[in-house]
């Protein structure tokens, strides 16, 4: 990974020149990029929504618990929503790019069938050769204001979980690598296999702790004996609202966010407690 690692440190400042040879494209990345224009705009990848994958064990359990029940039979999006899955996508090829030009061996999201059977597709595994140990890769493309909150420390815990649920199966370590949207920097936190173990296992057992209810319970208000919407957050005059973690867009709440009972008071959404189907077995957390 030193090579990588090195590269990615001089990325924001080096002054691009074109190399004499230029940048010749391998057939195997041009596949991949023919590959996501088809899955975006022809024809998407089947996958089994039905079962919680790494990425979905990755959000608030109540969230996995309520989607696992109540399946969404496929969103529609706009082309702008599709341009922006398709930037996502290219940011992910350039990072191979680079690792081609690097000399590393690559495997752009392959299946891994992890604990559990639960299923995931990391962004790349990659090694320097073949004699070499493999490291996990995810990259995010975001915009500014996240991206320098994000560049300073990785506290995310959806994107943590991700990385730390593929690295732990294979014990490496993990990389995460940052574009930002707006001005085209990098940057990257690199997650050694020890660091995971020691402070963020515990993101990895509550997944699989999820995991392991939703597919055994019968109902949605089942899990509710074990799962608890997130504790809601504290503002500075005492009151508390939802957490981002139960957002599914700006301003868009999931609808598992229907558990807590709210307050409108001045255009502020106050969480005054909670509100549990009639009947459900749960147990509440502590305002």
């Amino acid at each position: 990974m030193k090579k990588l690692l090195q590269f990615l440190d001089s990325y924001n400042t080096t002054e691009f020149q074109y190399p004499e040879e230029g940048y010749g494209l391998s057939d195997k990345l041009a596949q991949y990029y023919r590959d996501i224009l088809h899955c975006h705009y022809v024809k998407p990848v089947e996958r089994d929504n039905t079962k919680p994958s790494v990425s979905k064990l990755a959000k608030p359990g109540i969230i996995v618990a309520y989607d696992y029940f109540h399946p969404s039979a496929g969103e529609v999006h706009s082309y702008a929503k599709m341009r922006k899955f398709l930037g996502g996508h290219t940011f992910e090829l350039e990072v191979l790019y680079w690792l081609e030009r690097l000399g590393y061996q690559y495997k752009y999201q392959p299946e891994f069938v992890l604990e559990q059977g639960v299923v995931g597709h990391p962004d790349i595994v990659a090694r320097e050769d073949k004699n070499d140990t493999a490291f996990i890769i995810e990259c995010k493309h975001m915009g500014s204001s996240t991206y320098k909150s994000a560049a300073k420390t990785m506290s995310n815990q959806a994107y943590i979980t991700q990385l730390a649920m593929y690295c732990t199966k294979y014990q490496t370590d993990g990389l995460w690598i940052m574009g930002n949207t707006d001005t085209g920097e990098l940057s990257y936190i690199h997650f050694p296999y020890k660091s995971i173990l020691d402070s963020y296992m515990h993101y990895v057992d509550a997944a699989y702790r999820t995991h392991s209810i939703v597919t055994t319970a019968s109902s949605f208000e089942e899990c509710l004996e074990f799962i608890a919407p997130p504790k809601p957050l504290q503002r500075k005059d005492g009151t508390r609202y939802i957490p981002p973690s139960m957002y599914i867009s700006k301003g868009v709440l999931h609808k598992a966010a229907s558990l807590y009972a709210l307050d409108v008071v001045d255009s502020n959404v106050n969480v005054v407690g909670y509100n549990y189907p009639e009947g459900a077995k749960q147990w509440e957390p502590v305002l």
